[in-house]
């Protein structure tokens, strides 16, 4: 029954998915996550199969992951010639320009 469709209310009453929200869903679905849908008018539908493939795949995610032990994990290096001193980051107040020009552009 691999054809079969499924509706969002359908899917979150599955064992595996009862912990979700409807809104979890729809979040996967615009970030590209979660099983493949179908969307006819409003309504997701997610065919079984498509499901099952999912699930195996994130299976198989975990069990390299295990295997390997460790989660590369991105590293976080500031920008050196940003300023954090005002909210948008690099770019500089009037008054800090007329500052760093010592006013000669005042006159």
């Amino acid at each position: 029954m691999e054809d079969e469709y499924l509706t969002e209310g359908q899917l979150l009453e599955m064992r595996m998915f009862a912990h979700l929200t409807k809104a979890t869903l729809t979040r996967w679905r615009c970030e590209g996550h979660g099983p493949r849908c179908t969307i006819v008018g409003r309504q997701p539908f997610y065919r079984r199969g498509e499901v099952d493939r999912w699930l195996r795949e994130q299976e198989e995610k975990r069990e390299r992951v295990r295997k390997v032990g460790k989660v590369a994990l991105q590293v976080y290096e500031p920008r050196a010639n940003a300023s954090r001193r005002n909210r948008l980051g690099g770019h500089k107040t009037k008054s800090e320009r007329r500052q760093n020009d010592g006013g000669a552009a005042a006159s």
